[in-house]
């Protein structure tokens, strides 16, 4: 097991118990006590629990879990609506090759497809396939195959990322839990970030629908730096300091202004 992967089976045990001792975890993650010692420290310092005496407890009012996919597909359903719209509307093309994340807001453009010829779309989620069947009639879609992660309804692990690792695709296109300037775009689950860092190095563009919520909010870990993202799509209640630092990054930055066809 990958050290992400590990402290985030660490954190769902805890989140689940709220305290547990060293011997415990040591045992549930088949490692060294030493190793449960160090992904405890790592976790202290990113604010997820506090190291007690042989041992820890998880700090949930700081870190609140993962919410469910139809509890995300539900929040801002409007805003996720606007830059799917736009997003479809600006970097996709009859004939082109996209790859598309099991996000909400990035699943909300398979709605907006159906108008191009001869796509071809790549994507991890399950709900993403299927929004996209009987939309992208004259195409094709794919579905990457791989282990199931229930919570967000994706497909994740060596197999998923063995598909993408064989894909050239134009553009990807990927969501975020949080965005900062120092940490970056941050997601939840070390599994999901894996998956997305597999799909955008299949792309010569990246591109990043974030709703203006999500500014200011940091996430378990970091998936993309400013550097790792082309253009980003967002809604007109994006703060403008944190818009002027994507700039400075070298990233194309959209602010989507009420209608999917604006600027």
């Amino acid at each position: 097991m990958l050290p992400l992967e590990r402290r985030s089976v660490l954190i769902g045990h805890m989140a689940k118990k709220g305290s547990v001792t060293i011997p415990e975890l040591s045992g549930i993650l088949n490692v060294s006590e030493m190793t449960v010692r160090r992904d405890l420290k790592q976790l202290e310092c990113e604010g997820f629990v506090r190291r007690t005496h042989g041992g820890a407890v998880y700090m949930s009012a700081n870190k609140p879990l993962e919410p469910a996919f139809e509890d995300k597909r539900n929040a801002r359903q409007w805003v996720k609506e606007l830059l799917a719209g736009y997003a479809a509307l600006h970097f996709v093309n009859d004939n082109g090759m996209i790859v598309m994340e099991g996000g909400t807001t990035v699943t909300a453009m398979a709605a907006h497809l159906s108008e191009f010829n001869n796509l071809t779309v790549a994507t991890n989620g399950l709900n993403t396939l299927q929004a996209l069947m009987g939309v992208v009639s004259a195409g094709t879609v794919l579905g990457c195959g791989g282990m199931v992660r229930e919570r967000s309804n994706t497909f994740v692990g060596p197999i998923a990322a063995q598909f993408f690792a064989q894909i050239h695709a134009q553009y990807a296109f990927f969501s975020a839990s949080g965005f900062t300037a120092e940490q970056g775009f941050t997601d939840p689950n070390p599994m999901e970030r894996e998956i997305k860092l597999a799909m955008a190095a299949t792309a010569r563009t990246k591109v990043m629908l974030l709703d203006s919520a999500k500014f200011g909010h940091i996430s378990l870990l970091t998936t993309f730096g400013i550097e790792d993202i082309d253009v980003l799509v967002t809604d007109a209640d994006a703060p403008e300091e944190a818009l002027r630092v994507l700039r400075d990054g070298g990233i194309d930055v959209h602010v989507v202004n009420g209608i999917a066809s604006g600027i």
